[in-house]
């Protein structure tokens, strides 16, 4: 686990299934999730940009790296940055742990409802109709690595997205 590092998860899922009469029945379902994550890092192979991917860092680094002493030392008195000798991979590695601030607010709501029509022993029709509601809220706290936290940024974003789905299904059993 890295410093500040964090992931929370709640979920809940509800299913009700019942018997009309003879012919039909009925399903109805709805799968709640509440994610949050607090300064995750990106792990992606492709994705490098000094510092972001920290497995990338400790996997080019010599493997007699003292990297508890390098971060004890790697500021100057006025919170500026001292230059690393692998082009600052190290510096921006320290710094998006201990001056960035990253957390991300997901929820996600899928609800369906199906209807069964048993038509006889070997036939049977199905339509389920879902609705997935999915929103996401971003926050980022970039403190500055110049002298007295200079060049820091803060940033949010949000989106959210709906979609809606339909199936028809028939289904014959052969013996």
């Amino acid at each position: 686990m890295l410093p500040k590092n964090g992931l929370k998860r709640n979920a809940i899922d509800l299913k009700y299934t019942g018997q009309i009469n003879k012919v039909f029945s009925t399903e109805l379902g709805v799968n709640y999730a509440n994610t949050v994550t607090d300064n995750y890092y990106n792990q992606s192979r492709y994705y490098y940009n000094g510092g972001q991917n920290l497995g990338f860092d400790v996997y080019y680094l010599p493997r007699n790296t003292d990297f508890a002493a390098w971060h004890n030392e790697y500021r100057n008195a006025d919170n500026s940055t001292k230059p690393d000798n692998f082009n600052g991979w190290i510096t921006n590695a320290f710094t998006n742990i201990d001056k960035n601030n990253y957390a991300n607010h997901e929820n996600s709501v899928l609800a369906y409802l199906l209807l069964k029509a048993q038509v006889n022993p070997w036939l049977d029709f199905t339509a389920r109709g879902n609705v997935n509601y999915y929103t996401n809220f971003a926050e980022t706290k970039d403190f500055g690595n110049g002298a007295g936290n200079q060049g820091g940024s803060y940033g949010i974003s949000g989106s959210s997205n709906t979609n809606y789905n339909v199936l028809l299904m028939a289904m014959q059993l052969k013996n």
